[in-house]
């Protein structure tokens, strides 16, 4: 094994016993760089829970974070990443689109539903797909 770390480690989040957390979707690579999304959820008694999210940058080769961002929503899409932007989809039907140079969101858009497909990127456009069957095109 070269590394391994603890997403715990990652953020400065404390939590008692019963609290869980969880990467989210699958890890995305680009420019040797690897990106994943994390949530903690915080249980304050059984009918009463907060869930933090976060996206994560993380060097493949040491395992070094590299930074975090808050997220006002957890991905509920695999992460996509095209020249330095990465693209994700979230429950509450937003797509963020993400500097990884900067770490800091470019845009957003609301589209009509939750999004669970992945962004794919062609020809300068961003293409997805809603639960609410739609399929959209963004330029």
């Amino acid at each position: 094994m070269k590394w391994k770390i603890r997403i715990q480690d990652l953020t400065s989040v404390s939590l008692n016993p019963i609290d869980r957390i969880s990467i989210d979707q699958d890890v995305t690579i680009a420019n040797d760089v690897i990106y994943f999304t994390g949530s903690f959820t915080h249980y304050f008694n059984y009918d009463s829970q907060q869930s933090d999210c976060y996206l994560y940058a993380v060097e493949s080769t040491t395992g070094h974070a590299i930074w975090k961002l808050h997220l006002s929503s957890c991905a509920s899409t695999d992460l996509t990443v095209v020249n330095n932007v990465l693209y994700f989809g979230d429950e509450s039907g937003i797509v963020h689109a993400i500097d990884t140079t900067k770490s800091k969101e470019l845009w957003k858009f609301q589209a009509d539903s939750a999004i669970y497909s992945e962004i794919a990127i062609a020809n300068g456009k961003a293409y997805f797909s809603t639960d609410g069957n739609y399929l959209y095109a963004l330029r």
